[in-house]
């Protein structure tokens, strides 16, 4: 039998962060430790 429990401290939600776009950006996701780009795109068209 295994038993699993949550025995260590309960970390608070981290509030999600609100970015308001008026026009066309680009952006990249980027590893810290490496670098390394990992996702890069554009939005052109809002509505």
């Amino acid at each position: 039998m295994v038993v699993v429990r949550n025995t260590s401290i309960t970390i608070p939600p981290i509030p999600p962060t609100v970015v308001r776009v008026d026009g066309p950006f680009l952006f990249a996701l980027q590893h810290r430790a490496s670098g390394a780009r990992l996702f890069r795109g554009r939005i052109t068209d809002l509505p």
